[in-house]
């Protein structure tokens, strides 16, 4: 069954407050007891956190801080559609459980794999990096025959998918990190990276901007991002 992101963001919010999710539409305002009911701003976090869940994003500090002043649930599906790099009030197709990597506006699709194997790479990333920097990369890899595996055909939180993150850690035998403060910050790469090191699988650091790197990844050979012949060195 397919949805589009305004009919998942009415669904988390109706789960959140206890509402009919027929009864909410794009101007029901977030404050007051005619809307949902929103009291304060532990409120609005609350949201953040269900939405983060639902659709795999990160919102960062200051992203939080401006959603407080939302007062409109159809600025909040703008709000999430922004953060996938779809236009503000465009729909972005979903899957209640797997379907084809989302198609960024004006990009070709990803032909990515929902089922891993050993010859898969696992692409560990931010999804706030998809678009500039994870799908070209892949489309790229694309054209070279080589297979990824990567979760953006996933709904986080969604039915099964942890168990499908950790079975597709177990099978790849190789990875690719997009490095970048974002993705360094997020604590679903630590975990999925930190799985690769700990079991000695292949790992090959991606250097898309420039950022601390971590100790356990000091030690790592690393490539720029730009240097598209060095990774396919590296990941043989």
């Amino acid at each position: 069954m397919v949805a589009d992101s305004y009919s998942e963001v009415k669904k988390t919010l109706a789960a959140l407050f206890g509402l009919d999710p027929r009864r909410i539409t794009r101007d029901t305002r977030i404050r007051g007891s005619l809307g949902l009911g929103v009291q304060d701003d532990l409120d609005y976090v609350e949201i953040l956190f269900a939405l983060e869940e639902r659709f795999g994003i990160e919102f960062s500090a200051e992203e939080t801080q401006g959603f407080t002043s939302f007062s409109t649930v159809g600025e909040i599906v703008r709000s999430v559609n922004r953060k996938l790099g779809y236009e503000d009030d465009i729909p972005m197709p979903l899957s209640t459980h797997i379907l084809d990597a989302p198609v960024p506006k004006n990009r070709t699709a990803l032909q990515a794999l929902s089922i891993p194997s050993s010859r898969s790479i696992f692409a560990s990333y931010s999804r706030s990096d998809w678009i500039n920097y994870v799908d070209p990369l892949l489309l790229r890899l694309g054209t070279k025959g080589i297979s990824v595996w990567v979760d953006q055909h996933l709904i986080q939180g969604g039915q099964d998918w942890q168990d499908e993150i950790d079975r597709a850690l177990e099978i790849c035998e190789r990875m690719i990190l997009f490095i970048t403060p974002r993705s360094l910050d997020s604590k679903y790469v630590k975990m999925e990276y930190r799985y690769f090191f700990n079991n000695n699988k292949l790992l090959v650091p991606i250097m898309c901007e420039k950022a601390k790197l971590p100790a356990e990844l000091q030690g790592i050979q690393y490539t720029d991002y730009t240097d598209f012949s060095r990774l396919l060195r590296l990941l043989q």
